[in-house]
């Protein structure tokens, strides 16, 4: 398969790490500061200046991209990008500037959440392994948007694990965006619209709402061992934290039963306890009428193949 020409983003590294088109790798031009200095500077001290960045800069990109095809941006497609060009061009001639740069990206990727998309989104109690059938997809080459890989956060009350943690807002939208460009149906699951301290852009969580749902359905037992492999015994004062999260959902007898099960590391009584509250009240109002198709299996690769079978891709 022929390999994506390599992208450079030449904005500063605090700019990059807000923000960035999904896949570039940050090449900054010039660092925190440094512009303000060079408009203080001399003609020829500029010149100088210029000389050193350009002949420092070449031997990283000559290592980074050699001779091979590749595209390049800044904010604006101004000022680094002409750096760019005027130190570079007569060297590297498959340099390709985007237009525009960095906010004219950011401009596309708003505008498109405007745009209507194939989406089939899966759907089911807490555990039914919802997440496990679209890693799954996704590793067979299927269009999946999984918002919870993306986000680096469970969506629960459990929140972070493994020391996974968020991405900036607008990152978060660029690598959506990146993935609803495929063309096809696109597999996502149904999820509240905030994810930890991030949020779903809204007009495509109406989408979400709105496409077609199919329903997993998983044995409870199943469901528990699925949840104690996924969090327990990880980090037992971090999961006590959590469930303090739903104090005002829980009756003080629940909760003190809950935690009571941490702390003798019961912990299939701790989950069913939580899946009892769950199933019950519905948390992401995944309610079991609402979906066009239901699918039953005995684990996520039974459901797998029905689905695959239901939707063949």
């Amino acid at each position: 398969m022929r390999q994506p020409p390599m992208i450079l983003d030449l904005r500063k590294t605090s700019l990059f790490e807000k923000g960035h088109i999904p896949g570039a790798i940050n090449f900054p031009m010039f660092e925190i500061g440094e512009i303000a200095q060079v408009q203080k500077m001399t003609v020829e001290e500029r010149e100088g200046f210029y000389f050193k960045r350009s002949k420092a800069l070449g031997a990283k990109l000559v290592d980074l991209v050699g001779f091979q095809a590749f595209s390049y941006y800044c904010q604006k497609g101004e000022m680094e990008s002409r750096f760019f060009k005027n130190w570079f061009g007569p060297e590297f001639l498959e340099g390709k500037v985007l237009k525009g740069g960095y906010n004219a990206y950011r401009k596309a990727v708003n505008q498109s959440w405007n745009e209507k998309y194939n989406l089939i989104v899966l759907t089911g109690l807490t555990g039914s392994g919802k997440t496990e059938v679209l890693e799954n997809l996704e590793n067979e080459g299927v269009s999946v948007l999984n918002i919870e890989k993306i986000a680096g956060h469970k969506g629960s009350v459990f929140g972070t694990i493994d020391g996974e943690s968020n991405i900036p807002q607008e990152q978060f939208e660029n690598e959506i965006h990146q993935i609803l460009r495929k063309r096809g149906p696109v597999f996502t699951e149904m999820k509240g619209r905030y994810i930890g301290t991030l949020y779903i852009p809204i007009q495509l969580f109406r989408q979400m709402e709105e496409a077609p749902k199919v329903f997993l359905e998983l044995p409870l037992k199943a469901r528990i061992d699925r949840l104690v492999k996924t969090y327990c015994g990880k980090d037992d004062e971090f999961l006590k934290k959590q469930l303090m999260q739903l104090k005002d959902r829980l009756s003080d007898q629940e909760l003190n039963s809950a935690m009571e099960d941490l702390n003798k590391f019961n912990y299939r009584s701790f989950i069913e306890r939580l899946l009892g509250y769950y199933d019950e009240s519905n948390v992401y109002g995944e309610s079991v009428s609402n979906y066009q198709m239901k699918i039953s299996g005995k684990s996520p690769k039974e459901i797998l193949v029905q689905l695959k079978k239901a939707y063949p891709l």
